[in-house]
């Protein structure tokens, strides 16, 4: 095969792991539910490396990536997005200001984690004093940026929510200046492609989301597209088209840059050993728990269930005659500790394979995690209860093209393991190593101008894209306002009661 290609698919399947995780991450929220997509980011990049010796580092890789990226989900960003789909009669600055934002805030998902994936490539890794000295830096930086900006200039990112987003942006500017003065490029490299790749994708999955939402009442009856496929408009999530596109950009742009260091020596008995048997119980066992303890709330997937239910007795009055939303919960309960059980077993399995180096097993924890993750989603989200599965159709009633983003999602995990049966059976990955000198190369003008080039590309689009559909969901911060407060006037709104 040739060595681009492959490189390049290595790549899109790191970036299908991490977007199909992104679009599951927001069922969940915050920082648990963005320690999934981290940790796929980090064994499914040991899986595709081909490096027996990063290969053995998988669990730590899991637990750096899902630690590092998590980090991000500290901050509040719906505002922001807000802000990136005002448009007409709302000032340009609006969206303006909302993309800039949302390129900091992407870039402050990324930057972390991936800048500590990297460090674990590096052979020159820091000493425990060192990397404490730099937790601090970080911290310390984070808190007096946010400090300064609210405290003494009085700016607040996104009124009323948390200005958290400030003291991520301390803290990348501290890291950042900290490993350059330091010279541990490789890590550098890396927390640079973190923030290029997924503060692009949170810009670029925004303005599709956007595109989205302007498509769904500019395509009319009279349009060839509707008159072929007999709908008129489109209703999809376009909160989930950011959020896969954003750990599909981030997950490829870091993958592409990072892949082929070459790691010369396995790792000896120092330390190691213990955090991968930590590693491999908190990715398979304690990610999937956590998800289900943040997740376990009956009393809203009961008003959920409603609809649902209503929708069965009338397609199927026979067979849900005695269908409840008590009785559909109690299943879906059932089955969603059923997955967090399996999860402690597949953390066994890992663990079997990983100490007598079962080496062709390696996509194990990937497709594993994926499964885990997902599974359990869809019963807590009751999309296996849904009568109008698969979730792609055409609303004749209605006229409306119908578009599950989760099923989406589905199809790309599909892509995933079809991907691990294709190299398991005919292209075993083999180590890709790129020369040494590339590797250390810091792209600092390359990362710049790429942010400047697409977030000039993407305000171009706004002014296309963004407008009486975006607005219906929007949020401007010059004046204040926001979307549930009626229809915009260009005056000043109180806001602090729509939290």
């Amino acid at each position: 095969m040739n060595s681009f290609l492959d490189k390049l698919l290595r790549a899109v399947f790191v970036a299908l792991a991490v977007g199909f995780a992104w679009g599951i991450r927001g069922h969940f929220g915050h920082l648990i539910g963005a320690m999934f997509p981290g940790a796929m980011l980090g064994i499914a990049f040991a899986y595709v490396s081909g490096q027996k010796n990063i290969i053995r580092w998988t669990p730590l890789f899991g637990t750096i990536g899902g630690l590092g990226i998590a980090i991000g989900g500290y901050t509040s960003y719906a505002v922001l997005h807000g802000y990136a789909q005002s448009g007409p009669p709302a000032p340009w600055c609006n969206f303006a200001y909302g993309f800039a934002m949302l390129v900091l805030q992407g870039g402050c998902w990324g930057i972390f984690g991936c800048a500590a994936l990297s460090a674990i490539l590096d052979a020159r890794k820091p000493s425990v004093t060192k990397f404490l000295e730099l937790v601090a830096l970080i911290f310390l930086a984070g808190w007096l940026f946010q400090f300064v900006v609210v405290q003494f200039l009085g700016f607040h990112v996104n009124p009323p929510r948390s200005n958290a987003l400030l003291g991520h942006i301390g803290g990348a500017i501290a890291l950042v200046i900290w490993l350059a003065c330091n010279k541990y490029k490789l890590a550098l490299r890396g927390a640079l492609l973190g923030f290029t790749g997924f503060g692009m994708g949170m810009i670029i999955g925004r303005i599709i989301g956007n595109l989205c939402r302007h498509l769904e009442i500019s395509w009319g009856a009279e349009h060839w597209i509707t008159e072929m496929f007999h709908f008129q408009t489109v209703s999809i999530n376009h909160w989930n088209i950011m959020e896969i596109t954003v750990g599909l950009v981030g997950g490829l742009v870091f993958t592409l840059g990072m892949l082929g260091k070459k790691i010369d020596e396995c790792p000896k008995d120092n330390g190691y050993t213990g955090l991968n048997f930590m590693g491999i119980l908190y990715v398979l066992g304690m990610i999937p728990l956590l998800h289900l303890w943040v997740r376990t709330n009956w009393e809203y997937t009961e008003k959920m269930m409603t609809d649902i239910i209503t929708q069965w007795k009338a397609v199927y009055p026979d067979v849900t005659e005695h269908l409840s939303a008590e009785t559909v919960n109690a299943h879906a309960a059932t089955m969603s500790n059923l997955m967090i059980a399996l999860g402690w077993v597949c953390a066994a399995v890992w663990m079997y394979l990983y100490y007598t180096n079962r080496e062709r097993w390696n996509w194990f924890p990937v497709i594993a995690l994926g499964a885990l993750i997902s599974i359990l989603d869809l019963y807590l989200r009751h999309y296996f209860y849904d009568p109008m599965l698969p979730g792609i159709y055409v609303d004749e009633a209605k006229a409306v093209l119908m578009v599950n983003m989760r099923t989406v999602s589905m199809g790309m995990f599909g892509l995933m393991i079809l991907y691990v049966i294709v190299r398991e059976c005919f292209w075993t990955h083999k180590p890709l190593i790129v020369a040494e000198e590339k590797m250390q190369k810091v792209p600092w003008l390359m990362c710049l101008l790429t942010c400047i080039i697409i977030y000039a590309c993407v305000i171009g689009l706004a002014f296309k894209f963004n407008g009486e559909a975006t607005m219906k969901t929007a949020n401007t911060r010059w004046p204040t306002w926001e979307w549930r407060l009626g229809p915009f006037t260009g005056e000043e709104r109180d806001v602090s009661g729509n939290k």
